[in-house]
Parts: structure tokens; sequence; C-alpha cells
């Protein structure tokens, strides 16, 4: 029997692969990454982490110029909507699909930013420059992202999406550059676990947007005070029990309905607690019967995914907002 030998995780098994393709990728840790600077990391880097931690299973990248992808990820397992995301930004050969049974449509990255939740009401978010992507084969806690569709060898094939507004480097104006950084910043707090990781989230986003021989660009110290302002607000935030949830620009300030909702019922009450995560900042949400299969304790029955809809609808909870149509999929509902 042979001794001292290790078998390698999914990231020190596929870097190589990936690195072989100009992608390079980093280890994740659940859904966050296992390193610092993931976001500036360049193939040297991603082979030393591959060392470093042999064991992982997950590796990510970053969408953009760099690897030259753009994910649009739909976050539901709703196929009349996969098709009609496709149909609207044009066909990929590559997609994958996700452990909650979304999927991830890949298109040549072509200057777009990234959108999170452009229609406020379709969970469809454009993964454009700095946006963070899990790339299979890599193990969730729900199960494994896989290619569905074509894969590594069919990135030459990739085609820029269609019916998207171009950004390539769009330069922000003197007057509203601070407000963009915070904006963004707000928005990408959840995914760093400390300060420093945010100010280099900070530093990448300045450097791709904008343009530092304008005379008007970011200095390293404005840069590190906006973030620790964020950073700061963040935790501050979390101390007082609005817990920061869904998109990040949403905090749950209290449950006056909570009570209300758990007269109907445990399946009801899980329901609505995870509508309040993943939709709880939206103005209008799907609920189609296949989120049963993305719940905490396990897949749902129809039958109680469907009385559980019926029972917030009825409680005044949630109504609806308009009936299934080609394009939504299902019915759409919106917070009474």
């Amino acid at each position: 029997m042979l001794t001292g030998i290790t078998a390698l995780g999914i990231f020190a098994e596929h870097q190589p692969i990936y690195a072989s393709h100009n992608i390079p990728t980093f280890p994740m840790n659940g859904k966050r990454p296992a390193v610092k600077g993931f976001t500036k990391a360049g193939s040297d880097l991603s082979h030393q982490w591959s060392l470093d931690f042999p064991e992982a299973e997950a590796l990510a990248f970053m969408s953009g110029a760099r690897t030259k992808i753009m994910p649009i990820d739909i976050d539901s397992p709703d196929e009349d909507l996969r098709r009609d995301t496709e149909k609207r930004y044009g066909p990929t050969p590559i997609m994958v699909r996700t452990p909650s049974g979304g999927t991830h449509l890949w298109y040549l990255h072509n200057g777009e930013s990234r959108q999170i939740r452009p229609d406020p009401s379709v969970p469809v978010d454009i993964l454009g420059t700095g946006g963070l992507v899990i790339a299979p084969p890599s193990m969730g806690t729900k199960g494994r992202y896989q290619f569905i569709r074509g894969g590594l060898a069919d990135l030459h094939k990739l085609r820029p999406a269609a019916n998207l507004d171009q950004q390539a480097r769009q330069l922000i104006q003197q007057g509203g550059r601070n407000k963009a950084l915070l904006d963004y910043l707000r928005n990408q707090a959840r995914h760093a676990d400390d300060l420093e990781t945010l100010i280099d989230v900070a530093q990448t986003f300045a450097d791709q947007h904008l343009d530092r021989t304008s005379g008007h660009a970011f200095t390293d110290a404005e840069i590190r005070n906006v973030a620790k302002s964020v950073h700061d607000w963040t935790q501050r935030k979390i101390g007082e029990g609005q817990y920061f949830v869904g998109t990040g620009r949403y905090f749950m300030e209290g449950h006056d309905k909570l009570n209300q909702v758990m007269a109907l019922g445990p399946y009801a009450c899980a329901l609505f607690l995870r509508l309040k995560v993943r939709a709880g900042g939206l103005k209008s949400f799907q609920i189609a019967n296949d989120m049963r299969h993305d719940m905490p304790d396990g897949v749902w029955p129809l039958r109680k995914m469907q009385d559980a809809r019926k029972a917030l609808t009825d409680a005044g909870i949630i109504k609806e907002k308009h009936r299934a149509s080609s394009f939504y999929g299902t019915t759409v509902y919106e917070w009474a």
C-alpha cells in the first residue's frame, strides 16, 4: 500500500486546468474566498494557493476583462425563466447548474458592469466586472456545481450577451464618484471578512472604473476612508440586530409580523423567513413551486409548498402583483 500520498481536493486538481485556459482561480470556504487578495490573483499566486490549500473542495474566479467571462446568474430552478433569459440575452455554448438548482449562463465579457437584479421582479444577476463566480466542479453545501452544456473547451465559442447596455470602463464623474464607490461597497460588504479585504475590493473597483489620468482619481487614503466608513456602518447595523441579508441593500429591521405568521403553522413560517432572506428588500418576487427544493429542512411536498404560499396570501402577508406570463414564468408577488 502506498503511504504519504494525499488525494487532492477539487481546487488543487482543477486549478491547473483552469490556468491552462488563462483563468486564475482561488480556493473557496463555502461561499467565501479562503484567501485575501483574490480579486487581483494572477497565475503565479493561484498556483501557490493550490499548494497551500490541497484539500479545498471548491474554486472560483473573478468575472471581467482578465478571464473574459461574464456569467448571467439565474437564482431559480424555473426552466421557463431559464429559457426566457437565454432567449433575451442570446444562446450560449456553456451552461452551469448550481447546487440550489439555479443556472449560470456564460457569455464573453464585453465591458459589462456587475448588476444585481437589474429587474427587481426577476431573480437574475449580471455578473460583470468584479463578480465572484464559483466554478465547476466545486462542491457546495447542497451539492456540486456542474457543466450541463459545454465546458472549458468551448470558451472560444463564447459571444457577448445581447441587449445589455455597454458600460466598458465607464468613467464616473467627479460629482458622483464618492456615492458610486459607497454604494458599490455596501453591496460587497457581505462578501468581505474584514476591513482589509473590503479595501482590496474598493481598490479593484477604482482601478476598473476610474480614469486615473483624469486628475480625479481616488487616492489610497480616500479609498481606505470610504471602505472603513462602510465597514463600520455594516458592523454597527449588525450590532443593532439589523441582519445583513439578501442583496446587501436590505436589513431586516424587526419581525413585526412574525407572531402573526407563526400562528399560520411551521411551513408558512419557514417560507416567510426564507422569503425575507431572499427577497426582503425587493419590491416584487416570485415564489415558484420549485422553491420547495431549496428549503433548509429538505425538499417539501408540493402540497405543503402550495398551502404555505396560500396561507401567507390569505393572511395578507404577501399579495399577487400579477399573474404568470410568458416572461416571468410564475406569478409575481409583493409584500402586502
